[in-house]
């Protein structure tokens, strides 16, 4: 199987540094390398207590809030379904507008929703770094 283009050039480079270098080509390396991304979205607490981030799972996304500091607790928010596409079975992956902190526990997000290709922008939420008291 012959790579696309857009990955050609790395696997190129690797094999380059490898046959320069003496070792071999890991491949779990080149596979990690393009692995879709975790998390598209990531953001630091202003304390440095949590970290917020996006997450896709089962078709829809999720905010996950995780303490960085112990007991290291783990929120998952489903925040809106991926979206159909227009004659066409695929989905196309639910964003977000933003993901920030307003202070070290509140975290503010705004998912993006498109209806026929028209983006409408759906109401500001937040919600405390325990996952409690969510408010539009």
């Amino acid at each position: 199987m012959r790579p696309p283009r857009a990955r050609l050039p790395v696997v190129l480079l690797c094999l380059c540094a490898t046959a320069t270098s003496g070792f071999a080509v890991d491949s779990e390396l080149i596979d990690a390398l393009f692995r879709p991304f975790l998390a598209e979205q990531i953001t630091l607490a202003p304390d440095g207590r949590h970290v917020a981030y996006t997450e896709h799972a089962k078709k829809e996304l999720l905010v996950v809030i995780m303490g960085l500091e112990p007991p290291y607790s783990k929120v998952r928010l489903a925040v809106a379904d991926d979206v159909g596409v227009d004659f066409s079975k695929e989905k196309k992956r639910a964003t977000l507008r933003f993901l920030r902190w307003a202070n070290a526990n509140r975290l503010v997000f705004a998912p993006t929703q498109e209806v026929s290709g028209k983006k409408i922008y759906s109401p500001i939420l937040g919600v405390d770094a325990d996952g409690k008291n969510p408010k539009q």
